[in-house]
């Protein structure tokens, strides 16, 4: 799975001894389990990415569901905004009490453009499944200095699972011609 690599490469950049310093403090869980009401053992729902901030106390977590955007999976976009990906925050399988989340537009095939034009009129046409704030709408953020591919959604979350949620969506092109590449990581958060 991309996902796997994905944090293999995170943990790669987090233990490299390399500053900056605050990403020590971090580690990174690949297809974690999740604890959800009335659901045990091997039942449980994986979550494809978390980063945990270690150290004394609490600690926070920020987790990513990762869906694979492609032309020859008819059923990706679908996929990106159902039950098996954005709707599972909405629904409080994934970052349950957490006020925010990720999701990861893994594209393999076309622009980016493409896919978020497509991700957007779907989206659009399941705002009551996902509980979408169409008024806050798809707006693009800069989460990093230079990383542009990134966009935020609002979604009505049941208070039980922590109300309002935010979502930051984030697109990496995994296409063939940079898979190879090695992981950059900017200065400082």
């Amino acid at each position: 799975k991309l996902s796997g690599e994905l944090a293999r490469r995170i943990r790669q950049v987090i233990e490299d001894g390399q500053p900056p310093e605050w990403k020590w403090n971090f580690v990174v869980h690949n297809e974690k389990p999740q604890d959800s009401e009335g659901i045990f053992g091997k039942d449980r729902l994986l979550i494809d990415l978390e980063l945990e901030l270690t150290g004394r106390g609490a600690h926070p977590r920020f987790q990513f569901e990762a869906k694979r955007l492609r032309r020859s999976r008819t059923d990706c976009v679908a996929e990106y905004l159902n039950e098996e990906g954005l709707q599972s925050y909405v629904e409080g399988h994934y970052a349950h009490g957490h006020p925010a989340a990720g999701m990861l537009g893994l594209i393999q095939s076309d622009h980016e453009d493409y896919w978020l034009r497509r991700l957007e009129e779907r989206l659009q046409k399941v705002a009551t499944d996902t509980r979408w704030d169409a008024k806050e709408g798809w707006t693009r953020v800069e989460l990093v200095k230079g990383l542009v591919s990134a966009y935020r959604t609002i979604h009505d979350r049941d208070p039980k699972h922590g109300g309002r949620l935010e979502v930051f969506h984030t697109f990496l092109d995994c296409s063939l011609s940079v898979v190879g590449q090695a992981p950059t990581l900017p200065a400082a958060p």
